[in-house]
């Protein structure tokens, strides 16, 4: 059974005059058709001055979110799914970016949608609700009292739980490891379900989920994976290994990346290009899916992502092979010769045998 949504929480495209304007403009809609009581929060800086409680107000509130509407980019979903690791409410997503892989609605279109979920006859959602796949990363501390010279290294398993864990973050497109502001390269101990799998020599490695297949792990040469499949995407970045190639991982597997006790340098790691921290020596980060998958409206069966792909990124886009020839050949012809010169000259041979 459909219900309408009571509590509302509205992320804009931050700081941008107007996405402010068009999201008031929206959230006065929302209030006019809301038969019901409503509460309505906006996310956005105090200076603005909405005239509607804030982000803050809402976590005071206690209140449950019962329906999120991002009006902006990628990025503006992208931050909203941050501000919920553990459990992320349903979200409206309308288009107000550059690339829009996750935001499939026109935001011209906003009274026809937003008339469709308020509408209280519904027996079921009105429209299709996808999810896509999170996950969360932890940082486990390790013991930086001690080093180990090469001839101790042993990386036929883990070391083992670390002093301590710090910093769980659940992200939406990658985590990243990578080098930082050094120009050395850096070493990782890669293991999948406590089995190595790879010790990593290069610029860096991605963890992405399909999602973020098309984001970093796209420009460092990874595969672009359908929103539908749950999987983990792991993409090295410049590695020193011409057979180093991106590797595609169930979804179930935790994946457990070391910083050898014996490394020359330290790398650092991000969170959805957030919150960038440095490892030591002695430290891994545990990566694993999220049970909170983020879910999102869809207007048109899971398609949008393939049209992004196609007038976005232009992915495949060319100009289609020309056919053959009215006489079945498909002659090479000289540069600067065109179809329909060639066409002339055929039809001189004709008349001259004649």
């Amino acid at each position: 059974m459909w219900s309408v949504p009571k509590t509302v929480l509205f992320f804009k495209r931050w700081k941008t005059p107007k996405a402010t304007e068009m999201t008031l403009e929206v959230m006065r809609f929302v209030k006019s058709i809301a038969k019901d009581s409503i509460a309505l929060y906006l996310n956005a800086p105090e200076e603005e001055r909405t005239g509607y409680p804030n982000l803050q107000a809402f976590r005071k509130s206690n209140l449950k979110a019962d329906l999120i509407v991002c009006i902006g980019g990628d990025g503006t979903v992208i931050y909203a799914a941050s501000q919920f690791p553990v459990l992320m409410p349903p979200t409206l997503c309308f288009a107000m970016g550059s690339l829009g892989f996750l935001t499939p609605f026109a935001l011209k279109s906003y009274k026809l949608v937003l008339s469709e979920i308020f509408n209280a006859k519904h027996e079921v959602c009105p429209y299709r609700i996808t999810s896509r796949l999170r996950l969360v990363a932890t940082i486990s501390r390790g013991d930086h009292s001690r080093r180990m010279d090469d001839e101790k290294q042993d990386i036929s398993e883990p070391r083992g739980a670390g002093v301590c864990e710090i910093n769980r973050h659940v992200v939406m497109n990658e985590v990243l490891i990578d080098r930082g502001p050094s120009t050395q390269m850096i070493n990782l101990d890669t293991f999948v379900d406590r089995h190595h799998l790879t010790t990593v020599n290069a610029d860096g490695v991605i963890l992405a989920t399909p999602t973020g297949s098309t984001a970093y792990s796209l420009s460092a040469g990874g595969s672009v994976v359908m929103p539908s499949i749950d999987a983990i995407l792991l993409t090295p970045i410049c590695p020193h290994s011409l057979s180093f190639r991106p590797v595609l991982l169930r979804s179930d597997c935790v994946i457990r990346i070391e910083v050898p006790m014996n490394a020359r340098n330290c790398p650092y790691v991000s969170f959805d290009g957030r919150d960038s921290t440095r490892l030591e020596p002695g430290d891994a980060v545990i990566i694993e899916v999220s049970e909170s998958p983020l879910k999102l409206f869809d207007s048109s069966e899971g398609f949008d992502w393939a049209q992004g792909l196609k007038y976005k990124l232009n992915w495949n886009l060319r100009e289609n092979q020309k056919p053959m020839d009215d006489d079945g050949s498909d002659k090479i012809r000289s540069p600067g010769t065109s179809s329909s010169t060639s066409t002339t000259k055929r039809k001189k041979k004709k008349r001259k045998r004649r």
